[in-house]
């Protein structure tokens, strides 16, 4: 039986197997931490206590999959990342097909000129690099294949130039509020406002909880952000009349009772019949920090609005209130 462990709220799953090295993960309530455990405990002892044998015969395909089953689910980015192994499972198995102790830099090159070639931006491989590097880490210091060597070591990044600055006019916003008026999804038109007034995160958003927003006190309270730090979101007025909306309707204890990919999905339809070209959800971001800068807030007061930024970030939207400046002196 797996062991359970309460702490801070939280539940910690112990998994011991005579042969093999113990594994633990956290969970939110205490079933999800017993069915974790009993399903890593099995798996474990399906598995041989030999890892030499097992390492002669595991391919990349095998780790990963192992690797999503058990370590990618106590991730905050766990649909991103399981996704990305699925499509690398998929679309690249004369990879994955490879043995672990057969695979060498020039096979991860090859896969980076494939991802690059297909057109992928390259903050994404950087990410997809990222999963396959800790495969490997996972298994050498977790799984005891202490003999494989890490392949990406020293394999060159694509550079990232990739930073966007895409913003609305006035005529393309409201030509979005238009059409996500009429999209079937009540839920469109809110979220898009919101994501303006407050700046959150697509996934901060998504996930945002009726027990986190405080009417009175004009606030939302984020605790799952992307840096782990609790954040207080002020509330504007427009920000408060769109909840006041939809907690009228609201059947759920989420704010949007859907699944982030919907939202994801529906803001992409929306764009798309408004003819605006070139602009993600994630965009949306960027639109409502630089409108906060417009307003006149110092950078320290958005960087605690919308969580920690970095220099780089920081200093692009500053120059946009130095345009905003110059364009009134003229």
């Amino acid at each position: 039986m797996p062991t359970i462990v309460q702490k801070n709220n939280r539940f910690l799953s112990r998994v011991r197997v005579a042969g093999h090295q113990g594994i633990s993960s956290t969970f939110d309530s205490y079933h999800e931490a017993l069915k974790w455990g009993l399903q890593m405990e099995a798996e474990l002892k399906r598995v041989q206590p030999n890892r030499q044998r097992l390492l002669e015969v595991s391919t990349l395909k095998a780790a990963m999959l192992r690797y999503r089953e058990v370590v990618t689910p106590t991730k905050k980015g766990h649909v991103s990342e399981r996704n990305r192994i699925d499509l690398t499972i998929r679309y690249y198995p004369t990879l994955v097909n490879r043995k672990l102790e057969e695979i060498e830099g020039m096979h991860i090159a090859d896969f980076r000129d494939a991802l690059v070639g297909s057109g992928y931006a390259p903050a994404t491989v950087k990410r997809y690099m990222e999963v396959i590097k800790a495969v490997f880490k996972t298994a050498k210091f977790e799984w005891g294949f202490r003999t494989i060597l890490d392949p990406t070591e020293g394999i060159r990044m694509p550079s990232i130039q990739n930073a966007r600055s895409r913003r609305l006019s006035q005529d393309e916003f409201q030509a979005l509020l238009a059409s996500c008026d009429e999209h079937p999804s009540y839920w469109l038109r809110p979220y898009v406002v919101l994501a303006v007034e407050t700046a959150m995160r697509r996934g901060e958003l998504g996930n945002l909880k009726w027990v986190d927003v405080d009417f009175d006190k004009r606030w939302a309270r984020l605790d799952a952000t992307k840096n782990g730090k609790r954040r207080f979101v002020p509330l504007s007025k427009k920000a408060l009349e769109q909840l006041e909306f939809l907690k009228g309707l609201s059947f759920s204890e989420r704010v949007f009772p859907v699944q982030i990919d919907a939202i994801t999905g529906a803001f992409g339809t929306a764009v798309k019949r408004a003819r605006i070209l070139d602009f993600r959800l994630h965009d949306l971001r960027h639109e409502a920090v630089s409108r906060l800068i417009e307003r006149g807030l110092t950078v320290f007061e958005v960087k605690e609005i919308t969580g920690q930024l970095t220099t780089t970030i920081v200093e692009r939207y500053t120059h946009l209130r130095r345009d905003d400046l110059l364009r009134k002196l003229d």
